[in-house]
This record gives C-alpha cells, structure tokens and sequence, in this order.
C-alpha cells in the first residue's frame, strides 16, 4: 500500500464530497485537536481527520479526532445537565458575565496575528485579508459584554391598581451551533458569543475541514475564566457508510425530542442545509439558517465608475468569493455598460497578478478550500458556457494549477468574469461559492430591481449611485436581508445579519440576535390584600375574570 491505508470513511461536507485517507506519518504544523467536552480534551484513539494548507495540499496543518456518536451523546448530556441542574452560568450575575465576556475580547486581541495565520493555514485565505478582518473579532464579545449589562426589563401597562406586569428575557437552553470553513473564527464567535452572553449552554461543531481555529477558541476561553462546562466542541463526520451510526442532523433531532437540546443554528450548505432546514419545521426547536446567497451590485451610470470597479471587485472576489453575501451578479446600466466591463476586467486581470501563497503579505487572491470545491466551481463555469452560446468568457475560467504545471499543486482558480449573462441562466440564478461573477445590463431602475429580485435568494444587495433618492428607493424594493449603498461586504455586531426567501431564516447581530437566543416571560403580580372569590355562592358582580 505504500503506507497508505485503506480508505477509512467517506464522509459528506455541506458543499462536497470528501474521501479521507491516513498516510505515512508526515509533519503536523499545530499537531492534533481532541474532542472538547466539559472543559477537557478527550482522545478517544479514533481516527484523525487531516486539515490541509489548500496552498498545496501537501502540508498537515493539524489532526481532529472523528467523533462518535456516543461522543456527540456525552456533549448534549454534559450541555443539559449544566443549564438545567447546575444552573452556574445561567444565574451568575450578569455583570460577571459581561467581564468575562469583556475578558474573552482583549485575550482574542492579544492573540489576533497567531489566530489569523491559523486561518490561513486552514482556509487560504490571504494573510493580509485575515489579519484585516480578525481585528474586529473581539468586538463581538465586547459588544454583547455590553449589551447584557445595559438590558433593561420592561414593565407593561396591565388593568387594574393592584396589578404589576413584568417582562424578562429568559436563556433558551442549549444551543447547537454549526459553522462552515470560509469564515471559521468570524462564524463562530459571532454565535458563540450572544448565545453565552445571554446564558445558554453551548455545543459548537465547526467544519471539518477547517476546525483549528475554534479548538484554539476554546482554550482561549478557558483562559477567559469561562465556566468549563457550558461550552463543549465536537467534531463529527455528518454522515457515516455504518449502517447502525446516524448522522448529525438525526441524532440532533432526536435529543430534541428527548427535550435536551432548545436551539440549533448554522451556516450555508445547500442539500445538507435543506434536509436540516425540513427536518425543523415539523418540531418545536428553535432553529436559525443562514443558506446562502446570489447577491447583485447595481450600478447606476450616475456613479463614478472607479469607486464602483473597486468596490465591486472587494465585493465579488475577497475571500476567493467563496462568502454567502458575495457579489456574483453586477448589474449595470446601459450607458456605463461597455466602459465598466472594460475597466472591470482589467483590474481583475491586475488582480490575478497577485494571486499565490497566502502567507505572503503581498498577495491578494488565494486558492480555494479544496481541489474537490475547486473543481465544483469550475463544472459549473463550463456548463455555463456550454449551454449559453451568447455568454461570453472575459477573463479566467481556467484550473491555475494546470496552467502553470506543476509548480503549484494548491486549488487555485483564476478570478473569472462571465458577460451578456441573462436572467434565464442558471448561472443567474444559482450560488456558486467560488471566484466567478456573470454582468448583465439593464435599462432604469425598474428593470434594475425587477434583475435584482428574480431568483431564490434573497440574502444582501449592494447599490451603486449618488443620487440619493435612488438610493433609498432601490434599498427599499429589494427582497433581501442586507443592502449596501455604493460599498459591500461590510460587517458589524450591531447590525443585523440574514436574508429573504431562500436564504434563510433568523437573524445574526444586534438586539436581533439577543432576541433569537433568549425567550420572553411575563409576570403578573397581583399585590392587592382583598380576597377574590369566583366560585362564591353569592358571587359578588365585581369580581374580575380578566
């Protein structure tokens, strides 16, 4: 076998499928991560899963053990018996809760540049694109540290002098959070942090394919003085080839009916995220989806077309496009038309110039998750072109590591720009996750919005004007959860965070998501001294029923 062994698993990510093969022992950059459950590591001599550098995809970033079920048991239990029998965490006062919270954030600062090059080593990413977008991480600890100290309880008008009637937020129980791989940290520590601060016990499973950063998460806030057993992470495989295992999303459901889990939330994933999605709506578990996204960026020909070359190509092609809120339809107006494609294509091209190892600072564009994603987007480019005669291919469109033999062996794919795309196109239509954007003209405004809203999703928009009645028209006759004003792509814990229609259900951020991880309960006080008897022999014509 040539110390290969046979394949172990096969197992099903949100967007791919995966095989995973342990070969002979090869050097392991940020060595293995066991399971975190109850404030400890645990090892359980199973299987690890290899992450790899998608630079190259020779290079063992680290090792994640492949968890049972038994192991995903042991983290619900441990979850539940910490809310509902231990209660520390739930009834600790809150403004100990906002410290640690507060605490959590600056330890997470102090450590910005080591999280950021393990992203980059999981993802890809560019390092001068995580060291951007890490710093603001720990705002989200900060903000609901915050937030939790300031919340006031409301009291309510109720009939009657001798009545009080008080509302409180109460924790819902134990959340289940599951992230993707394109934002590992980000994803994470903006659920992790309002589903804590609000008092919840939490169970975090991120992606198997990029997991390091959270285990790092995890000792972070130890460190934090976070209670150990509110917090547990689980790495399990989604489905397994054995006919007695069940896969996540079934035996997560099935906790829920035994009462032991009360909310479950995630990010995008196509067929898994569906069945997910089905499977909660015919039970009482609080259930949160973000499921992804076919954002446009309309730009109208009142707008300087420089800021909106730049601003569309940050929108369509940070991350390697692989984010749910991409831009991967520019609509522009006809009289801008032929000069922005221009100007557009030619600053991706620039772009492309830059792409390479995401460890070095000057590089802007680097390669996706994995060879079998990789491949995925590039299926769907050649289709696109095979079945629309009339689109044309401006630029990219090639696998990057065959064009430049083999001096790379990294998922790289070359930034691609697709024109005279038409709203009947599935390329329109459908999410590809990848470096690729289709252009497609339109009139006025009406036939702007009328592009913008044909589809399935309806996640975020980006409009590109300087007429600010435009503006506020466009922004309001968009389907969609998100809409930017000449900019895209921006984020913030304040701000709300989730879309229309298809794209999903619940809202990330802000007050919004405080909401969605606690439940209201109203008190009602009867202090008045004089008895009321209903069932009276002699009811007296007073007594209130209501």
């Amino acid at each position: 076998m040539n110390g290969t062994m046979k394949l172990l698993s096969l197992f099903k990510h949100s967007r791919k499928y995966i095989s995973i093969k342990l070969q002979a022992p090869r050097t392991v950059l940020r060595g293995k991560y066991g399971l975190w459950i109850n404030g400890t590591t645990v090892d359980p001599g199973r299987a690890y899963i290899d992450v790899t550098y998608p630079h190259d995809h020779t290079q063992i970033v680290s090792q994640v053990v492949n968890a049972s079920v038994e192991h995903v048991d042991d983290a619900v239990n441990a979850a539940w018996t910490s809310f509902h029998k231990e209660k520390t965490w739930r009834n600790m006062d809150v403004r100990d809760r906002s410290t640690i919270l507060m605490n959590c954030g600056k330890l997470l600062r102090e450590r910005i540049s080591d999280f950021a090059k393990m992203e980059v080593l999981q993802t890809g990413r560019p390092i001068r694109e995580m060291n951007a977008q890490l710093q603001r991480l720990p705002e989200w600890f900060e903000y609901y540290g915050s937030l939790i100290r300031t919340a006031e309880d409301r009291v309510l008008p109720f009939k009657g002098a001798n009545f009080l009637n008080y509302v409180t937020r109460e924790p819902l129980g134990v959340c289940v959070l599951l992230t993707a791989w394109n934002h590992p940290l980000l994803l994470s520590i903006k659920k992790i942090s309002v589903a804590l601060a609000t008092g919840n016990s939490v169970i975090c499973k991120p992606s198997e394919l990029a997991p390091c950063s959270i285990y790092e998460l995890a000792h972070l806030m130890q460190k934090a003085d976070f209670f150990f057993f509110f917090y547990h992470l689980w790495q399990y495989l989604n489905f397994f080839f054995f006919k007695k295992k069940k896969s996540a999303y079934e035996r997560a459901a099935a906790d829920q009916q035994q009462n032991q889990q009360n909310r479950f939330d995630r990010r995008p994933g196509d067929i898994q995220e569906n069945q997910t999605h089905q499977q909660q709506k015919y039970n009482l578990l609080r259930y949160t989806a973000e499921l992804g996204g076919k954002s446009p960026m309309i730009v109208f020909d009142d707008i300087a077309l420089d800021k909106a070359i730049n601003g569309c190509a940050f929108g369509a092609f940070i991350a390697s496009g692989q984010t749910c809120i991409m831009g991967s339809r520019i609509l522009v107006q006809d009289k801008c038309y032929d000069e922005f494609v221009k100007k557009f294509v030619e600053k991706v091209q620039e772009m492309t110039k830059r792409m390479g190892d995401p460890m070095n600072p000057d590089t802007q564009l680097g390669p996706l998750i994995s060879m079998s994603h990789r491949d995925k987007v590039h299926e769907k480019v050649k289709a696109a072109l095979a079945d629309n005669p009339k689109c044309t291919l401006l630029c990219g469109g090639n696998l990057l590591d065959k064009t430049l033999g083999k001096r790379n062996k990294g998922s790289y794919y070359e930034p691609t720009v697709i024109a005279n795309v038409t709203s009947d196109m599935t390329i329109f239509k459908e999410e590809i996750f990848g470096p690729v954007v289709v252009i497609t003209r339109f009139t006025d405004e009406e036939h702007a919005i009328a592009l913008a809203n044909d589809g399935a999703y309806g996640l975020a928009a980006s409009v590109w004007t300087e007429n600010l009645g435009r503006a506020h028209r466009v922004s309001r006759a968009l389907d969609c959860g998100i809409v930017w004003v000449n900019d895209h792509h921006k984020n913030d814990p304040c701000s709300p965070f989730g879309g229309f229609k298809n794209s999903g259900i619940g809202r990330e951020n802000g007050i919004d998501a405080f909401l969605e991880y606690t439940q209201s309960k109203s008190t009602i006080i009867n202090f008045g001294t004089q008895s009321s008897d209903w069932f009276a022999s002699n009811p007296s014509a007073n007594v209130r029923y209501s």
